[in-house]
């Protein structure tokens, strides 16, 4: 009875190894950038709020400064007294 050497077809694919790799590594990065993701939500939110209240404070000053101007506008004289036509 002949004895089979069984070392040539235990080794793996170098295709199919290189293919699970990808697959591990697209697995990992996957994972990394949710994690990133994850961590980041609360600073998006902070920054929106943060963002409103600016907005809502140029907005206020921008109409208080508006008010100001008119009435400084309002209080302005434009009936200027003319002199009327000159005759030599």
């Amino acid at each position: 009875m002949a004895t089979r050497s069984t070392t040539s077809t235990m080794t793996a694919d170098p295709f199919l190894a290189a293919q699970v790799r990808a697959q591990l590594w697209w697995l990992d990065t996957r994972s990394r950038v949710a994690d990133r993701l994850r961590d980041e939500r609360g600073d998006v939110y902070s920054n929106t709020i943060m963002i409103a209240i600016a907005v809502v404070i140029a907005i206020t000053v921008g109409g208080i400064l508006l008010y100001k101007f008119q009435t400084k506008a309002e209080g302005i004289d434009t009936n200027t007294p003319t002199g009327g036509a000159t005759t030599p």
